[in-house]
Protein backbone atom coordinates (compact mmCIF):
# COMPACT_ATOMS: atom_id res chain seq x y z
CA UNK A 1 0.00 0.00 0.00
CA UNK A 2 1.23 3.56 -1.00
CA UNK A 3 -0.11 6.71 0.34
CA UNK A 4 -0.64 9.46 -1.91
CA UNK A 5 1.60 12.83 -1.38
CA UNK A 6 1.83 14.89 1.35
CA UNK A 7 -1.04 17.24 -0.18
CA UNK A 8 -3.83 14.73 0.54
CA UNK A 9 -3.24 14.39 3.84
CA UNK A 10 -6.04 16.82 5.47
CA UNK A 11 -3.73 18.82 7.71
CA UNK A 12 -5.07 20.33 11.31
CA UNK A 13 -5.40 24.31 11.93
CA UNK A 14 -2.90 27.01 13.06
CA UNK A 15 -3.33 30.26 13.85
CA UNK A 16 0.16 30.84 12.83
CA UNK A 17 3.63 28.89 11.67
CA UNK A 18 4.84 28.02 14.95
CA UNK A 19 1.94 24.92 15.01
CA UNK A 20 3.27 21.40 13.73
CA UNK A 21 1.20 18.72 12.30
CA UNK A 22 0.74 16.22 14.86
CA UNK A 23 2.63 12.97 15.32
CA UNK A 24 0.67 9.88 15.46
CA UNK A 25 2.25 8.35 18.46
CA UNK A 26 0.43 9.03 22.10
CA UNK A 27 -2.95 8.81 23.46
CA UNK A 28 -6.03 9.50 21.05
CA UNK A 29 -3.39 9.43 17.67
CA UNK A 30 -4.10 6.92 15.18
CA UNK A 31 -4.84 6.86 11.24
CA UNK A 32 -8.20 6.96 8.80
CA UNK A 33 -7.09 5.14 5.75
CA UNK A 34 -9.41 5.50 2.36
CA UNK A 35 -10.35 4.69 -0.84
CA UNK A 36 -12.80 4.05 -3.32
CA UNK A 37 -14.18 0.10 -3.43
CA UNK A 38 -16.04 -0.94 -5.92
CA UNK A 39 -18.86 -4.34 -5.67
CA UNK A 40 -20.27 -2.61 -2.13
CA UNK A 41 -23.77 -3.96 -2.04
CA UNK A 42 -25.32 -0.86 -0.05
CA UNK A 43 -27.88 0.14 -2.12
CA UNK A 44 -27.30 3.78 -1.60
CA UNK A 45 -27.46 3.30 2.23
CA UNK A 46 -24.76 4.69 4.23
CA UNK A 47 -22.75 2.28 7.23
CA UNK A 48 -21.26 2.83 10.12
CA UNK A 49 -19.56 -0.27 11.85
CA UNK A 50 -17.77 -0.11 15.30
CA UNK A 51 -15.62 -3.73 15.91
CA UNK A 52 -16.59 -5.85 18.51
CA UNK A 53 -14.12 -5.70 21.42
CA UNK A 54 -11.44 -8.39 21.30
CA UNK A 55 -12.61 -10.42 24.62
CA UNK A 56 -9.01 -11.97 24.77
CA UNK A 57 -7.09 -8.53 24.59
CA UNK A 58 -8.04 -5.34 26.34
CA UNK A 59 -4.91 -3.66 24.75
CA UNK A 60 -6.65 -3.98 21.87
CA UNK A 61 -8.14 -0.66 20.05
CA UNK A 62 -11.28 -0.07 18.38
CA UNK A 63 -11.96 -0.09 14.77
CA UNK A 64 -14.11 1.79 12.73
CA UNK A 65 -15.51 1.78 9.22
CA UNK A 66 -17.46 4.22 7.35
CA UNK A 67 -18.86 3.36 4.09
CA UNK A 68 -20.64 6.03 2.17
CA UNK A 69 -22.15 5.33 -1.10
CA UNK A 70 -20.64 7.19 -4.06
CA UNK A 71 -24.29 8.79 -5.82
CA UNK A 72 -25.03 7.91 -9.44
CA UNK A 73 -22.34 4.67 -9.66
CA UNK A 74 -23.90 1.37 -8.84
CA UNK A 75 -21.48 -0.45 -6.19
CA UNK A 76 -18.94 2.23 -5.67
CA UNK A 77 -18.45 3.75 -2.46
CA UNK A 78 -16.03 5.92 -0.52
CA UNK A 79 -14.97 3.59 2.35
CA UNK A 80 -12.96 4.72 5.76
CA UNK A 81 -11.37 2.87 8.54
CA UNK A 82 -10.05 4.40 11.50
CA UNK A 83 -7.85 2.99 14.11
CA UNK A 84 -6.63 4.98 17.21
CA UNK A 85 -3.53 2.39 16.58
CA UNK A 86 0.24 3.21 16.33
CA UNK A 87 0.19 2.01 13.10
CA UNK A 88 -2.15 1.54 9.98
CA UNK A 89 -3.12 -1.08 8.72
CA UNK A 90 -1.23 -3.28 6.05
CA UNK A 91 -3.65 -4.21 2.98
CA UNK A 92 -4.47 -7.47 3.88
CA UNK A 93 -5.68 -6.80 7.30
CA UNK A 94 -7.90 -3.76 6.07
CA UNK A 95 -9.35 -5.80 3.43
CA UNK A 96 -10.52 -8.51 5.86
CA UNK A 97 -11.88 -5.84 8.68
CA UNK A 98 -13.83 -4.32 5.95
CA UNK A 99 -15.46 -7.27 4.46
CA UNK A 100 -16.54 -8.02 7.60
CA UNK A 101 -17.82 -5.32 8.48
CA UNK A 102 -21.27 -6.78 6.86
CA UNK A 103 -22.50 -8.92 4.84
CA UNK A 104 -22.92 -6.30 1.80
CA UNK A 105 -19.53 -5.45 1.65
CA UNK A 106 -17.95 -9.49 1.58
CA UNK A 107 -16.96 -8.85 -2.02
CA UNK A 108 -15.95 -5.61 -2.20
CA UNK A 109 -12.58 -4.35 -3.28
CA UNK A 110 -10.57 -1.51 -3.49
CA UNK A 111 -11.04 0.50 -7.17
CA UNK A 112 -8.17 3.33 -6.00
CA UNK A 113 -5.33 4.38 -4.47
CA UNK A 114 -5.39 4.78 -0.60
CA UNK A 115 -4.78 7.74 1.13
CA UNK A 116 -3.35 7.18 4.97
CA UNK A 117 -3.57 10.14 7.38
CA UNK A 118 -2.80 10.87 10.53
CA UNK A 119 -6.10 10.92 13.33
CA UNK A 120 -5.16 13.39 16.31
CA UNK A 121 -8.06 13.40 18.66
CA UNK A 122 -6.03 14.00 21.74
CA UNK A 123 -7.78 17.16 22.89
CA UNK A 124 -6.67 18.80 26.09
CA UNK A 125 -7.78 22.51 26.43
CA UNK A 126 -4.82 23.00 28.64
CA UNK A 127 -2.17 22.49 25.22
CA UNK A 128 -4.55 24.37 23.13
CA UNK A 129 -2.88 27.86 23.16
CA UNK A 130 0.00 29.33 23.97
CA UNK A 131 1.68 32.92 23.31
CA UNK A 132 -0.08 34.49 20.55
CA UNK A 133 -1.02 30.75 19.08
CA UNK A 134 -4.54 29.28 19.15
CA UNK A 135 -4.72 25.64 17.98
CA UNK A 136 -7.58 24.93 16.32
CA UNK A 137 -9.49 21.68 14.59
CA UNK A 138 -7.11 18.35 14.32
CA UNK A 139 -4.06 20.46 15.44
CA UNK A 140 -6.11 20.52 18.49
CA UNK A 141 -6.68 17.15 18.64
CA UNK A 142 -10.67 17.18 17.73
CA UNK A 143 -10.92 14.69 15.37
CA UNK A 144 -13.79 12.68 15.79
CA UNK A 145 -11.87 9.41 17.88
CA UNK A 146 -14.57 7.10 16.47
CA UNK A 147 -14.96 7.91 12.85
CA UNK A 148 -11.59 10.24 11.93
CA UNK A 149 -14.10 12.90 10.99
CA UNK A 150 -13.15 16.73 11.66
CA UNK A 151 -13.94 18.86 10.03
CA UNK A 152 -17.16 20.05 11.99
CA UNK A 153 -15.14 20.59 15.36
CA UNK A 154 -12.81 22.29 13.38
CA UNK A 155 -15.60 24.97 12.42
CA UNK A 156 -16.64 24.71 15.82
CA UNK A 157 -12.81 25.54 17.37
CA UNK A 158 -13.13 28.36 15.17
CA UNK A 159 -16.45 30.11 15.83
CA UNK A 160 -15.29 29.64 19.70
CA UNK A 161 -11.95 31.04 18.61
CA UNK A 162 -13.20 34.26 16.58
CA UNK A 163 -15.75 34.87 19.67
CA UNK A 164 -12.71 34.94 22.71
CA UNK A 165 -10.97 37.29 19.80
CA UNK A 166 -13.61 39.42 19.59
CA UNK A 167 -14.19 39.81 23.43
CA UNK A 168 -10.80 40.40 24.07
CA UNK A 169 -8.89 42.09 20.98
CA UNK A 170 -6.15 43.20 22.91
CA UNK A 171 -5.50 40.61 25.69
CA UNK A 172 -3.58 37.44 24.62
CA UNK A 173 -4.39 36.05 27.92
CA UNK A 174 -7.74 36.65 28.13
CA UNK A 175 -8.06 35.35 24.54
CA UNK A 176 -6.20 31.81 25.44
CA UNK A 177 -8.20 31.33 28.85
CA UNK A 178 -11.48 32.54 26.92
CA UNK A 179 -10.84 30.04 24.24
CA UNK A 180 -9.89 27.18 26.64
CA UNK A 181 -13.14 27.73 28.15
CA UNK A 182 -15.17 27.45 25.31
CA UNK A 183 -13.35 24.24 24.18
CA UNK A 184 -13.61 22.77 27.51
CA UNK A 185 -17.90 23.28 27.63
CA UNK A 186 -17.92 21.66 23.90
CA UNK A 187 -15.89 19.12 24.32
CA UNK A 188 -14.33 17.73 27.40
CA UNK A 189 -16.68 14.96 28.13
CA UNK A 190 -16.58 13.81 24.30
CA UNK A 191 -12.97 13.44 23.75
CA UNK A 192 -12.12 12.49 26.87
CA UNK A 193 -14.09 9.48 26.80
CA UNK A 194 -11.92 8.72 23.53
CA UNK A 195 -8.73 8.31 25.83
CA UNK A 196 -10.91 6.57 28.30
CA UNK A 197 -11.99 3.70 26.03
CA UNK A 198 -8.60 2.58 25.59
CA UNK A 199 -6.54 3.28 29.07
CA UNK A 200 -9.58 2.51 31.07
CA UNK A 201 -10.65 -0.76 29.97
CA UNK A 202 -12.30 0.06 26.74
CA UNK A 203 -15.48 0.87 28.74
CA UNK A 204 -17.12 3.47 26.03
CA UNK A 205 -16.01 0.83 23.10
CA UNK A 206 -17.63 -2.26 24.94
CA UNK A 207 -20.52 0.19 25.59
CA UNK A 208 -20.78 1.18 22.09
CA UNK A 209 -20.43 -1.91 20.62
CA UNK A 210 -22.69 -4.66 23.09
CA UNK A 211 -25.60 -1.80 22.83
CA UNK A 212 -25.27 -1.37 18.85
CA UNK A 213 -28.53 -2.85 17.81
CA UNK A 214 -30.87 -1.13 21.46
CA UNK A 215 -33.16 1.36 20.59
CA UNK A 216 -33.37 2.53 24.27
CA UNK A 217 -32.79 5.78 24.75
CA UNK A 218 -30.07 5.83 26.91
CA UNK A 219 -28.04 4.02 24.19
CA UNK A 220 -29.48 5.48 20.95
CA UNK A 221 -27.92 9.07 22.89
CA UNK A 222 -24.63 7.11 23.81
CA UNK A 223 -23.78 6.79 20.20
CA UNK A 224 -25.36 9.59 18.85
CA UNK A 225 -22.87 11.60 21.35
CA UNK A 226 -19.97 9.14 20.65
CA UNK A 227 -20.37 9.18 16.94
CA UNK A 228 -21.85 12.52 16.03
CA UNK A 229 -20.60 14.72 19.01
CA UNK A 230 -18.67 17.47 17.13
CA UNK A 231 -21.43 18.07 14.46
CA UNK A 232 -23.96 18.23 17.36
CA UNK A 233 -21.94 20.66 19.28
CA UNK A 234 -21.48 22.45 15.99
CA UNK A 235 -25.52 22.38 15.13
CA UNK A 236 -26.20 23.63 19.35
CA UNK A 237 -23.83 26.82 18.47
CA UNK A 238 -26.03 27.46 15.40
CA UNK A 239 -29.30 27.16 17.44
CA UNK A 240 -27.80 28.72 20.32
CA UNK A 241 -27.15 32.21 17.57
CA UNK A 242 -30.62 32.06 15.93
CA UNK A 243 -33.04 34.71 15.90
CA UNK A 244 -35.77 32.38 16.09
CA UNK A 245 -34.28 31.58 19.35
CA UNK A 246 -34.32 34.69 21.42
CA UNK A 247 -35.18 33.37 24.73
CA UNK A 248 -32.16 31.29 24.80
CA UNK A 249 -30.01 34.59 25.20
CA UNK A 250 -31.58 34.92 28.78
CA UNK A 251 -30.54 31.34 29.66
CA UNK A 252 -27.14 30.83 27.97
CA UNK A 253 -24.75 31.70 30.67
CA UNK A 254 -26.65 29.58 33.10
CA UNK A 255 -26.83 26.85 30.98
CA UNK A 256 -22.99 26.93 29.77
CA UNK A 257 -22.32 27.09 33.73
CA UNK A 258 -24.75 23.81 34.40
CA UNK A 259 -22.33 21.97 31.80
CA UNK A 260 -19.01 23.21 33.29
CA UNK A 261 -20.44 21.73 36.50
CA UNK A 262 -21.08 18.60 34.69
CA UNK A 263 -17.56 18.34 32.97
CA UNK A 264 -16.18 18.98 36.08
CA UNK A 265 -18.00 16.17 38.10
CA UNK A 266 -18.05 13.34 35.72
CA UNK A 267 -15.99 13.65 32.60
CA UNK A 268 -12.77 12.21 34.55
CA UNK A 269 -14.35 9.23 36.04
CA UNK A 270 -17.52 8.55 33.19
CA UNK A 271 -16.69 10.92 30.23
CA UNK A 272 -18.89 9.13 27.73
CA UNK A 273 -21.30 10.17 30.59
CA UNK A 274 -21.14 14.06 30.11
CA UNK A 275 -21.75 14.33 26.55
CA UNK A 276 -25.41 13.46 27.41
CA UNK A 277 -26.02 16.75 28.78
CA UNK A 278 -23.69 18.73 26.40
CA UNK A 279 -24.53 17.23 22.90
CA UNK A 280 -27.42 14.99 23.15
CA UNK A 281 -30.49 15.71 21.13
CA UNK A 282 -32.59 16.76 24.21
CA UNK A 283 -33.31 20.11 24.05
CA UNK A 284 -31.00 21.33 21.53
CA UNK A 285 -32.65 22.84 19.55
CA UNK A 286 -35.39 25.22 21.16
CA UNK A 287 -33.72 24.63 25.04
CA UNK A 288 -36.11 22.37 26.62
CA UNK A 289 -33.44 20.89 28.84
CA UNK A 290 -34.47 20.73 32.59
CA UNK A 291 -31.49 23.38 33.50
CA UNK A 292 -33.45 25.89 31.03
CA UNK A 293 -37.21 25.43 32.92
CA UNK A 294 -34.87 25.98 36.36
CA UNK A 295 -33.88 28.92 35.21
CA UNK A 296 -36.56 30.12 33.68
CA UNK A 297 -38.23 29.28 37.17
CA UNK A 298 -35.54 31.95 38.71
CA UNK A 299 -36.64 34.83 37.35
CA UNK A 300 -40.35 34.38 38.66
CA UNK A 301 -39.57 36.97 41.49
CA UNK A 302 -38.50 39.51 38.90
CA UNK A 303 -34.67 38.61 38.78
CA UNK A 304 -31.74 36.90 36.37
CA UNK A 305 -31.25 33.67 37.28
CA UNK A 306 -27.93 33.64 39.57
CA UNK A 307 -25.24 31.49 38.32
CA UNK A 308 -24.45 30.10 41.64
CA UNK A 309 -27.83 28.27 41.06
CA UNK A 310 -26.28 26.15 38.44
CA UNK A 311 -25.34 23.49 40.42
CA UNK A 312 -28.57 22.86 41.50
CA UNK A 313 -29.42 22.54 37.85
CA UNK A 314 -26.94 20.13 36.91
CA UNK A 315 -27.48 17.82 39.65
CA UNK A 316 -31.16 17.84 38.28
CA UNK A 317 -30.27 16.64 34.59
CA UNK A 318 -27.53 14.27 36.13
CA UNK A 319 -30.24 12.87 38.54
CA UNK A 320 -32.35 12.72 34.88
CA UNK A 321 -30.11 11.16 32.73
CA UNK A 322 -29.58 8.70 35.71
CA UNK A 323 -33.61 7.88 35.76
CA UNK A 324 -32.99 7.39 32.10
CA UNK A 325 -30.14 4.79 32.48
CA UNK A 326 -32.50 3.10 35.22
CA UNK A 327 -35.21 2.41 32.67
CA UNK A 328 -32.98 -0.03 30.74
CA UNK A 329 -35.18 -3.33 30.79
CA UNK A 330 -33.80 -6.22 31.65
CA UNK A 331 -34.67 -7.73 28.26
CA UNK A 332 -31.99 -5.46 26.95
CA UNK A 333 -29.57 -8.23 28.70
CA UNK A 334 -27.16 -8.93 25.73
CA UNK A 335 -24.16 -11.74 25.37
CA UNK A 336 -21.40 -11.63 27.84
CA UNK A 337 -18.23 -10.54 26.70
CA UNK A 338 -15.03 -11.31 28.90
CA UNK A 339 -17.68 -12.70 31.57
CA UNK A 340 -19.68 -9.08 31.46
CA UNK A 341 -23.17 -8.25 30.30
CA UNK A 342 -21.58 -4.93 29.30
CA UNK A 343 -24.93 -3.64 27.85
CA UNK A 344 -27.44 -4.09 30.51
CA UNK A 345 -24.02 -4.12 33.55
CA UNK A 346 -23.03 -0.40 31.96
CA UNK A 347 -26.96 0.83 32.54
CA UNK A 348 -27.20 -0.11 35.76
CA UNK A 349 -23.88 0.94 36.93
CA UNK A 350 -24.06 4.75 35.12
CA UNK A 351 -27.34 4.68 37.00
CA UNK A 352 -26.17 4.29 40.27
CA UNK A 353 -23.06 6.58 39.65
CA UNK A 354 -25.12 9.58 38.06
CA UNK A 355 -27.75 9.36 40.72
CA UNK A 356 -24.58 9.12 43.07
CA UNK A 357 -22.80 12.05 41.36
CA UNK A 358 -26.05 14.36 41.18
CA UNK A 359 -26.77 14.08 45.18
CA UNK A 360 -23.22 14.72 45.79
CA UNK A 361 -23.59 18.10 43.70
CA UNK A 362 -26.33 18.99 45.16
CA UNK A 363 -25.77 18.38 48.96
CA UNK A 364 -22.17 20.57 48.04
CA UNK A 365 -23.69 23.43 46.94
CA UNK A 366 -27.25 23.47 48.75
CA UNK A 367 -27.40 21.52 51.95
CA UNK A 368 -30.88 22.72 52.54
CA UNK A 369 -32.37 21.42 49.91
CA UNK A 370 -31.28 17.41 50.39
CA UNK A 371 -34.11 16.61 52.04
CA UNK A 372 -36.08 17.95 48.86
CA UNK A 373 -34.22 16.28 46.12
CA UNK A 374 -33.86 13.10 48.19
CA UNK A 375 -37.53 12.81 48.41
CA UNK A 376 -37.83 13.55 44.51
CA UNK A 377 -35.63 10.56 44.38
CA UNK A 378 -37.58 8.47 46.01
CA UNK A 379 -40.99 9.62 44.34
CA UNK A 380 -39.23 9.08 40.84
CA UNK A 381 -37.63 5.34 41.63
CA UNK A 382 -41.75 4.73 43.30
CA UNK A 383 -43.43 5.78 39.85
CA UNK A 384 -40.74 3.76 37.67
CA UNK A 385 -41.81 0.73 39.31
CA UNK A 386 -45.44 1.87 39.26
CA UNK A 387 -44.88 2.20 35.55
CA UNK A 388 -46.84 5.40 36.52
CA UNK A 389 -45.32 6.80 33.17
CA UNK A 390 -47.44 10.31 32.99
CA UNK A 391 -46.29 10.89 37.01
CA UNK A 392 -43.20 10.24 36.00
CA UNK A 393 -42.59 12.56 33.15
CA UNK A 394 -44.78 14.78 35.67
CA UNK A 395 -42.32 14.73 38.43
CA UNK A 396 -39.54 15.33 35.89
CA UNK A 397 -40.41 18.89 35.18
CA UNK A 398 -42.45 19.87 38.22
CA UNK A 399 -39.11 19.62 40.50
CA UNK A 400 -36.81 22.03 38.51
CA UNK A 401 -40.01 24.81 38.40
CA UNK A 402 -40.67 24.08 41.84
CA UNK A 403 -36.99 24.48 43.07
CA UNK A 404 -36.43 27.25 40.67
CA UNK A 405 -39.17 29.45 42.66
CA UNK A 406 -38.26 28.70 46.08
CA UNK A 407 -34.64 29.80 45.21
CA UNK A 408 -35.72 33.09 44.00
CA UNK A 409 -37.45 33.56 47.03
CA UNK A 410 -40.85 33.96 44.99
CA UNK A 411 -44.50 34.42 46.92
CA UNK A 412 -46.53 31.10 48.03
CA UNK A 413 -48.43 31.50 45.15
CA UNK A 414 -46.32 32.23 42.49
CA UNK A 415 -44.45 28.79 43.85
CA UNK A 416 -47.82 26.82 43.76
CA UNK A 417 -48.20 28.10 39.98
CA UNK A 418 -44.63 27.10 39.04
CA UNK A 419 -45.01 23.88 40.54
CA UNK A 420 -48.39 23.34 38.41
CA UNK A 421 -46.52 24.31 35.49
CA UNK A 422 -43.80 22.01 35.68
CA UNK A 423 -46.72 19.25 35.74
CA UNK A 424 -48.77 20.35 33.29
CA UNK A 425 -44.76 20.91 31.11
CA UNK A 426 -44.28 16.87 31.77
CA UNK A 427 -47.47 15.82 30.43
CA UNK A 428 -47.18 18.31 27.53
CA UNK A 429 -43.25 16.65 26.69
CA UNK A 430 -45.25 13.30 26.27
CA UNK A 431 -48.03 13.95 24.43
CA UNK A 432 -45.80 15.61 21.77
CA UNK A 433 -43.18 12.59 22.31
CA UNK A 434 -46.18 10.02 21.36
CA UNK A 435 -47.30 12.00 18.63
CA UNK A 436 -43.59 12.39 16.96
CA UNK A 437 -43.43 8.17 17.77
CA UNK A 438 -46.71 7.64 15.36
CA UNK A 439 -46.16 10.66 12.65
CA UNK A 440 -41.81 9.92 12.22
CA UNK A 441 -40.76 13.33 13.32
CA UNK A 442 -37.57 13.26 15.77
CA UNK A 443 -38.11 11.93 19.47
CA UNK A 444 -36.32 14.04 21.58
CA UNK A 445 -35.97 11.47 23.57
CA UNK A 446 -33.70 9.99 20.09
CA UNK A 447 -35.93 6.28 19.97
CA UNK A 448 -38.51 5.58 17.78
CA UNK A 449 -42.12 3.60 19.50
CA UNK A 450 -40.58 0.56 19.69
CA UNK A 451 -37.79 1.33 22.23
CA UNK A 452 -39.95 3.58 24.15
CA UNK A 453 -42.54 0.91 24.69
CA UNK A 454 -39.51 -1.83 25.72
CA UNK A 455 -38.87 0.85 28.44
CA UNK A 456 -42.05 2.17 28.94
CA UNK A 457 -41.45 5.78 28.11
CA UNK A 458 -44.49 6.52 26.21
CA UNK A 459 -48.08 6.83 27.36
CA UNK A 460 -50.06 5.58 24.42
CA UNK A 461 -50.92 2.12 26.17
CA UNK A 462 -52.84 4.02 28.53
CA UNK A 463 -54.23 6.15 26.47
CA UNK A 464 -55.46 3.62 23.48
CA UNK A 465 -55.46 0.39 25.96
CA UNK A 466 -53.04 -1.06 23.23
CA UNK A 467 -50.03 -3.26 23.86
CA UNK A 468 -48.24 -3.72 20.88
CA UNK A 469 -46.53 -1.87 18.09
CA UNK A 470 -48.84 -3.57 15.89
CA UNK A 471 -51.61 -2.30 17.61
CA UNK A 472 -51.60 0.95 17.83
CA UNK A 473 -49.99 1.42 14.34
CA UNK A 474 -53.25 0.44 13.27
CA UNK A 475 -55.07 2.82 15.24
CA UNK A 476 -52.33 5.51 14.21
CA UNK A 477 -54.29 7.61 12.62
CA UNK A 478 -56.53 8.11 15.01
CA UNK A 479 -54.27 8.15 17.97
CA UNK A 480 -52.39 11.35 16.01
CA UNK A 481 -55.48 13.36 15.99
CA UNK A 482 -56.42 12.25 19.40
CA UNK A 483 -52.47 13.54 20.25
CA UNK A 484 -53.00 16.65 18.69
CA UNK A 485 -56.27 17.98 20.47
CA UNK A 486 -54.68 16.73 23.87
CA UNK A 487 -51.34 18.78 23.29
CA UNK A 488 -53.19 21.81 22.12
CA UNK A 489 -55.26 22.11 25.51
CA UNK A 490 -52.71 21.06 27.73
CA UNK A 491 -50.76 24.26 25.62
CA UNK A 492 -53.29 26.16 27.00
CA UNK A 493 -53.48 24.95 30.48
CA UNK A 494 -50.18 25.91 30.81
CA UNK A 495 -50.18 29.13 29.71
CA UNK A 496 -53.27 29.78 32.27
CA UNK A 497 -51.05 28.36 34.86
CA UNK A 498 -48.78 31.36 34.16
CA UNK A 499 -51.28 34.03 34.20
CA UNK A 500 -50.59 34.45 37.72
CA UNK A 501 -47.14 35.40 37.40
CA UNK A 502 -46.30 39.20 37.94
CA UNK A 503 -42.78 38.75 36.28
CA UNK A 504 -42.89 39.31 32.68
CA UNK A 505 -39.69 38.26 31.29
CA UNK A 506 -40.45 34.84 33.43
CA UNK A 507 -43.47 34.40 31.50
CA UNK A 508 -42.06 34.93 28.25
CA UNK A 509 -39.62 32.54 28.93
CA UNK A 510 -41.83 29.96 30.28
CA UNK A 511 -44.59 30.50 27.52
CA UNK A 512 -41.59 29.65 24.95
CA UNK A 513 -40.54 26.78 26.52
CA UNK A 514 -44.05 25.21 26.94
CA UNK A 515 -44.26 25.79 22.97
CA UNK A 516 -40.59 24.61 22.34
CA UNK A 517 -42.77 20.79 24.49
CA UNK A 518 -45.10 21.17 22.08
CA UNK A 519 -43.66 21.84 18.52
CA UNK A 520 -43.61 18.35 17.80
CA UNK A 521 -46.93 17.27 18.84
CA UNK A 522 -48.76 20.51 16.87
CA UNK A 523 -47.57 22.29 13.87
CA UNK A 524 -46.96 26.11 15.63
CA UNK A 525 -46.52 29.16 13.40
CA UNK A 526 -42.91 30.84 13.85
CA UNK A 527 -44.54 33.59 15.77
CA UNK A 528 -46.02 31.55 18.20
CA UNK A 529 -42.25 30.33 19.57
CA UNK A 530 -40.42 33.43 19.72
Amino acid sequence: MTPHAPDDVIPGVVLDASGAQADSAGPGRGWAITANWGKCAVDGEALTYLTQPDAGNPRAVPVVVRVVPISGVTGLATVTVTTLSSRPFDQDRLSAVIRAADPRMARAVAVSPFTIYPVNAGFSPESTASGNTLLLGEAAGLTNPFTGDGISNAIRSAEIAAQAVKEHPDDPTRIADSYRAGLRSAFVGYFQSSRHAIRHYHLSWRVLSSSATSDHPFFRQSHRAALLGGSIAHESLRAARSATDPVRLHLAPFTLACNEVVVRRISAEWPLLATHTLSGRAGVHRGIRPSALLAGALMSAGADPELRHASVAAAIELALLGALAHSVPASEAGSPGRGVDWRYASSVIAADYLLAAATDVLTAARPDLAGAFAAWLVSLVTLRAEHAVESLFESFFEFPARIGAHLADADDATVSAMREFGRACGRLFLLAEDRAFLTGRGSRLDTNLAGALAAGLTGLPVRSGLRTEQEIHYRRHTLIDELETAVTRQLRAADEMLAGVSAARCQRVLEYFARALAEPGIALDEEEIR
